[in-house]
């Protein structure tokens, strides 16, 4: 009884504004995640990597520092969702973006879902060694992941790596995807399992 009848209702009223302001802040920021997330794996999608690689590369240009660039992908991806169904290959997708974000440093560095079973990562501020090392880690911890998909056997996947360093002087980022990209082909027509670095070719002019 500490409050008169006139005091309640304007409470009750102001309980109601906060409360639909606080349903619509909620709704907001649902739908930015849902544009911005990638639904399976919780990381970034493609459209907001390359915003996120934009604003880390106007940050590097500023700072004078390297962005390491790793692209990844699933080797044989195709076949564990023809072999064991879509069910095992989101678990298997999940998995992995679990590794990778165990690998590299959450606050700093940035990875997505590029799209299928490719991953992107991007190392800010790093060396030519600590991009290898970086992408040896996530493949070795990849390589020690097991689903079970109610076989004898657990499930064991591999990946493939291609990097490339983004020195301060490079400012194309989507061009430093693309070369992270060329060198994950020839990770997988090496034989899959690997890192490999992207290398400029030199070409004469004729």
């Amino acid at each position: 009884n500490r409050y008169q009848d006139h005091e309640k209702k304007l409470l009750k009223a102001f309980a109601g504004v906060a409360g639909f302001a606080y349903a619509r802040a909620c709704q907001f920021e649902k739908g930015k995640d849902l544009a911005t997330r990638d639904g399976l794996t919780g990381l970034m999608n493609h459209r907001s990597l390359q915003e996120a690689l934009r604003t880390e590369k106007v940050r590097a240009d500023r700072k004078k520092y390297n962005i390491g660039v790793l692209m990844m992908d699933i080797d044989h991806f195709k076949r564990v969702n023809d072999t064991y169904g879509h069910p095992v290959g989101d678990e298997v997708i999940k998995g992995i973006a679990n590794a990778i974000s165990g690998e590299i440093r959450k606050e700093i560095d940035v990875v997505a879902r590029y799209g299928g079973e490719e991953f992107v990562v991007a190392l800010i501020d790093t060396t030519p060694e600590g991009m290898i090392e970086t992408a040896e880690r996530i493949r070795k911890a990849v390589g020690k992941l097991e689903f079970n998909v109610h076989l004898t056997d657990p499930l064991r996947v591999t990946v493939s790596i291609g990097a490339f360093l983004v020195e301060p002087e490079f400012t194309d980022m989507k061009k430093a995807v693309n070369n992270a990209d060329q060198a994950l082909y020839k990770a997988k027509d090496g034989g899959r399992n690997q890192v490999v670095q992207f290398e400029k070719i030199e070409t004469d002019a004729v």
